[in-house]
């Protein structure tokens, strides 16, 4: 289509024939370009032809390459009608929406193919609402409020900034490619993945009656794994191999499907006993030869959701939305009541804050010990006195004697005073004057000035008559 050329003069050239222009031959001069640059131009060029005569928009890289040349490179292009030209100091890229995001979901190869089924789920939303053939830089931010809007009114919050998380993720690597500066949907509020509508609380006894009307083990153990183990289902119970099984220290080793990219390739959570007798169960029939723990329903196009609702019917309840990661949500909650949280997000392989926000739920047992604890406590006033008549805040005077009352009935420990001594607490009640000096009368006034007068002989009486008691003892 294409193909450089060299003049005698060392200056190259790209020549090629413009099936857009009626088949001319169009040159492009590029002066004393070394190989390696002309035949990286050549690239280019070639797509821009192709781009121009298809009428569809550029590949990324070239994009990309256009919005760094000079400007003198760029005027060569659009003189021979491959690219507009520059009215301003930057150019912009034609590339269609579709494009870019096709180009994206090509090169991330390194996700899982879940992950690239919700990148097609954005396009089919993005491409359906702005248009495929629009050029995708031509978004607005307004328009990426009215997108986000729309898909508020058709499906749930969840699911609506899902996709606005993927459009970002489609454009932050637009920017990163410098195919633009900036993303339509950099400020669109991203509401909460979080439903806690949809959470439940799957008991044990409920999850006991559906796996008793299992008819095989291999059912048994998977829902066992998912309500007992917190595995995620499908991926986590499929990769069990016997080798993972620890019947020694009672352990299980978990691939994590899930988190694997993210440098968390395994954990080890406890072999518990919900899941131990089921497991011996299906151990007693494995096929020799045959790493898998789950054998029989391996296949892709498995559907375990249809049948564990025919299973949850049969015994006699109603189906529960989100039915196995309620499983995996209801024994996060469990573990985080009886261990540190910690240990039991690293047994189910996430973090704290995944679990807070996702998985633990709050449950009528965490109610009803509430009110048991309450019931059980008493008010600190009521621990004064064991008498319930008594008014709380009605406290017991202090003797100063040890709560006991002293006798003087008996001859024990009894004072060696004269029988006509008066006794020691009658002086608690016996007023006693100064001695040696008395207030001034005239400072006083009225009845406290009556109260406050003594009589000096009188005092000094009771003194005397008092050390004399003393001197006979």
């Amino acid at each position: 289509m294409a193909s450089i050329s060299t003049d005698p003069t060392g200056l190259k050239r790209i020549v090629f024939i413009a099936p857009f222009d009626d088949g001319k031959q169009k040159t492009i001069y590029l002066g004393h370009a070394d190989k390696k640059t002309a035949a990286g131009i050549l690239l280019h060029v070639e797509r821009l032809i192709e781009a121009r005569t298809t009428g569809q928009g550029v590949t990324p890289d070239t994009a990309g390459w256009l919005n760094t040349i000079g400007n003198a490179l760029h005027q060569k292009l659009a003189r021979v009608e491959l690219v507009p030209s520059r009215t301003h100091t930057t150019a912009k890229p034609t590339m269609t929406l579709a494009t870019m995001i096709d180009d994206y979901i090509a090169r991330r190869t390194d996700v899982k193919p879940g992950t690239v089924l919700v990148m097609k789920q954005a396009r089919r939303h993005l491409c359906g609402f702005f248009g495929a053939g629009r050029t995708f830089d031509a978004i607005t931010p307004a328009e990426a409020d009215d997108f986000r809007r729309h898909m508020r009114g058709e499906y749930s919050d969840a699911y609506t900034s899902k996709m606005i998380r993927t459009g970002r993720a489609f454009y932050r690597d637009a920017i990163r490619r410098r195919l633009l500066t900036e993303s339509p949907f950099m400020d669109v509020k991203i509401d909460s993945s979080r439903n806690p509508d949809r959470q439940r609380f799957i008991p044990t006894a409920v999850i006991e009656s559906v796996i008793d009307v299992c008819p095989d083990p291999q059912w048994k153990l998977l829902i066992a794994l998912a309500r007992y183990g917190g595995l995620r289902v499908p991926t986590e119970p499929l990769s069990l191999t016997w080798d993972d099984v620890d019947w020694a220290h009672k352990r299980l080793t978990i691939t994590n499907v899930k988190t694997a990219n993210h440098g968390k390739a395994t954990r080890v959570c406890p072999l518990f006993p919900e899941i131990e007798t089921h497991l011996l169960a299906v151990f007693e029939q494995a096929e020799p030869g045959n790493p898998h723990v789950i054998t029989r329903y391996r296949d892709a196009a498995q559907n375990l959701r249809t049948q564990f609702q025919r299973y949850i019917k049969q015994a006699g309840h109603e189906s529960w939305v989100k039915l196995w990661q309620n499983l995996r949500a209801s024994r996060a909650t469990e573990l985080a009541n009886e261990f540190p949280s910690h240990v039991a997000a690293a047994w189910l392989g996430h973090t704290e804050a995944i679990a807070n926000a996702h998985y633990r739920q709050v449950t009528d047992d965490h109610f009803a010990s509430a009110v048991k604890a309450s019931n059980t406590s008493k008010h600190p006033d009521e621990r004064v006195s064991a008498n319930p008549t008594r008014n709380p805040t009605q406290h017991i005077a202090e003797t100063g004697c040890n709560d006991k009352k002293p006798s003087f009935h008996s001859n024990e420990n009894r004072p060696a005073f004269p029988s006509d001594s008066s006794h020691c607490v009658s002086l608690q009640s016996t007023s006693m004057g100064p001695s040696r000096f008395e207030l001034p009368t005239s400072s006083l006034s009225g009845t406290r000035s009556n109260q406050l007068s003594y009589e000096p002989a009188i005092n000094r009486r009771r003194s005397e008559s008092f050390l004399d008691q003393m001197r006979v003892a």
